[in-house]
């Protein structure tokens, strides 16, 4: 920051950059010999050696657990909306809050969230490996994954995975 102001203009970010190698990144990392980490992100030197574990097991499973662990976490939200349309005594979110609190405590945030994990766990699944099975059939070009295939992979995984 040349003037002291705590702002970079144009002109310090170019002279700045200017002190940069002029590598390209993959002749970076073709020249280390660990992962190339930066801060928080690090880029593996060669895909083989991160794999995923990506059997359908491993996915169908992964989905399931998905399912379990967002509705569990979302079952106190969905308690409230589900008394607040029902016409409980409140009309207020505080009140309901209130009301749902004295009916049994904390537990009572998560009562019927048994029936939900139940019905979401192999919808998620289903949906997990649907998205994954079709992504491999309508991906042209896995290096570049374009926009409207995720869109479609992801919107006929959702169509199957309600009518399985």
């Amino acid at each position: 920051d040349k003037n002291g102001d705590g702002e970079v203009c144009f002109e310090e970010f170019q002279r700045i950059t200017m002190l940069f190698p002029s590598m390209k990144v993959a002749r970076i990392l073709d020249t280390a010999t660990d992962d190339f980490v930066f801060g928080y992100y690090g880029i593996p030197k060669s895909e083989s050696s991160h794999k995923s574990q990506t059997s359908p097991l491993n996915v169908f499973l992964s989905g399931g657990v998905a399912g379990f662990v967002s509705r569990t976490l979302t079952a106190p939200a969905d308690r409230i909306k589900m008394m607040m349309q029902s016409g409980g005594k409140g009309t207020r979110i505080g009140q309901v809050i209130k009301e749902v609190y004295a009916e049994g405590g904390l537990a009572a945030f998560w009562r019927g969230n048994g029936a939900n994990v139940i019905k979401i766990m192999p919808e998620s699944a289903a949906k997990f490996y649907c998205y994954e099975y079709l992504k491999q059939q309508i991906i042209a070009d896995p290096a570049d994954v374009k926009i409207h295939e995720r869109l479609l992979s992801g919107s006929l995984a959702g169509m199957m995975a309600q009518t399985v």
